[in-house]
C-alpha cells in the first residue's frame, strides 16, 4: 500500500473513472491519502459551446460529482485544494452505502418524468 496516490488530469479521460477511484482506495494505506485533480467543467465558458470540451475528455467533473464519485468509491474528502483538486482519505462502507442510497432516491425524484434516463441512472447506480 502507498501513503499517497496522485492522479493529475487523468480521470476525465477514462471510460470508468469509478473503477480507477476504487483501485486508488485499494492501493492506499489505511492512513494514506489520494489526491485527485481534474479540469472543472463547471467553470467552462458557456460561450465556447462545443469548444469547451476537449475531444479526449470522456467524463466531465465539477466539485460535486467528483466528491460524490470519491464517496461512492470509498474515499472521503479531507481537504479541498481547489474546486476540483481534492485530497481524499479512506471513508467507511457505511458512508458509501448512505451516499448510494441517497443517490438512488435523488435519481428517482429528478428523473421521474424521463423514464429512459431514470432507468439508465438507476442501472448505473445499481452497479456501485
Amino acid at each position: 500500500p502507498f501513503d499517497l496516490v496522485t492522479c493529475f488530469h487523468v480521470l476525465e479521460h477514462l471510460r470508468d473513472p469509478m473503477a480507477a477511484l476504487k483501485q486508488f482506495a485499494e492501493w492506499t494505506a489505511p492512513n494514506g491519502l489520494v489526491y485527485i485533480e481534474v479540469p472543472n467543467m463547471g467553470e467552462c465558458d458557456p460561450n465556447k459551446g462545443f469548444g469547451a470540451f476537449h475531444f479526449a475528455h470522456v467524463v466531465g467533473f465539477n466539485q460535486h460529482n467528483l466528491v460524490l464519485a470519491g464517496l461512492l468509491s470509498g474515499l472521503r474528502p479531507k481537504r479541498m485544494v481547489s474546486s476540483t483538486g481534492i485530497v481524499f482519505e479512506h471513508g467507511t462502507t457505511a458512508e458509501a452505502s448512505s451516499v448510494a442510497s441517497k443517490g438512488r432516491q435523488l435519481a428517482e425524484q429528478l428523473y421521474s418524468s424521463n423514464r429512459p434516463l431514470r432507468n439508465y441512472v438507476l442501472y448505473q447506480m445499481s452497479k456501485l
